[in-house]
């Protein structure tokens, strides 16, 4: 990896309890859109490396989860119509925030960084 590329990772789960818990279709809707978004701001390059459900825990209380992984993100800036800059990151994290709205979460997690691979 050069020295800008990051990994990207975000998490999001399905809802505790079943009062709140997404519905099959919504939830497959919600891992969908996750998807989507990661792949409308990838810059040439990167690329999803892991992508999977597994038990997550919120608050304490287990729920499923899902994860998608993309190794070789490159913040890079975005000029906008209005005249409002803005970067990649910004924009996926505001896109992200959009859709815990619309899916009635109280949070994604997104963890930006670096990766280093050893052995």
């Amino acid at each position: 990896m050069s020295s800008n590329e990051q990994t990207v990772t975000v998490t999001i789960g399905r809802g505790v309890g079943n009062d709140s818990q997404l519905s099959v279709s919504d939830w497959d809707d919600f891992k969908d859109a996750v998807d989507d978004a990661l792949t409308v701001y990838l810059n040439p390059g990167a690329q999803v490396v892991f992508k999977g459900e597994g038990q997550g825990i919120w608050e304490g209380v287990e729920e499923v989860a899902y994860t998608v992984v993309v190794a070789g993100w490159v913040d890079r800036p975005y000029y906008i119509t209005n005249g409002d800059d803005t970067t990649s990151s910004a924009l996926l994290l505001s896109w992200l925030g959009t859709l815990a709205r619309r899916f009635d979460q109280d949070a994604i997690a997104v963890t930006f960084g670096r990766t280093e691979l050893v052995g």
